[in-house]
């Protein structure tokens, strides 16, 4: 599996991805340059959501597949344009919280990406509006 950097020197069309086994690195185009995105990994999947083009915040979710060594289709998240959210995966689900939906409003939409489905499910919210925060997975 690869991992998944995002210097922000590299997030205007590009990621750098590095092979886990054979510490190889490569980059990779996103379909459409951002600045501001989260990003993350589950299983053989990369993806990185959301971020901003200029002062607008977008909803593109772009998935890597390190399996084939392409990028899927990209699909978008569902609740509309975010930058600053976080995002963390546990197993074949993809968590995507929070964020920014303009310069004066944050969000506290919840979305999870089933990977082994390929869709989206809203389970609930944050207890508040909030971006820019951190997220980790512990154990599997």
């Amino acid at each position: 599996m690869k991992s998944l950097t995002t210097p922000s020197a590299l997030l205007a069309l590009t990621v750098l991805l590095t092979a886990q086994a054979s510490a190889q690195w490569s980059t990779e185009l996103l379909s459409v340059s951002r600045t501001s995105p989260t990003a993350t990994s589950a299983g053989d999947l990369a993806f990185v959501a959301g971020g901003r083009q200029g002062n607008s915040a977008i909803a593109t979710v772009d998935i890597y597949d390190d399996a084939s060594g392409a990028w899927k289709t990209p699909t978008a998240l569902p609740a509309g344009p975010r930058n600053l959210l976080v995002a963390t995966a546990v197993g074949p689900y993809v968590l995507f919280a929070g964020g920014s939906i303009s310069p004066t409003a944050s969000t506290d939409i919840v979305e999870v990406y089933d990977t082994q489905l390929s869709t989206w499910v809203a389970p609930g919210s944050l207890s508040e509006a909030r971006f820019g925060v951190a997220a980790a997975t512990i154990g599997t």
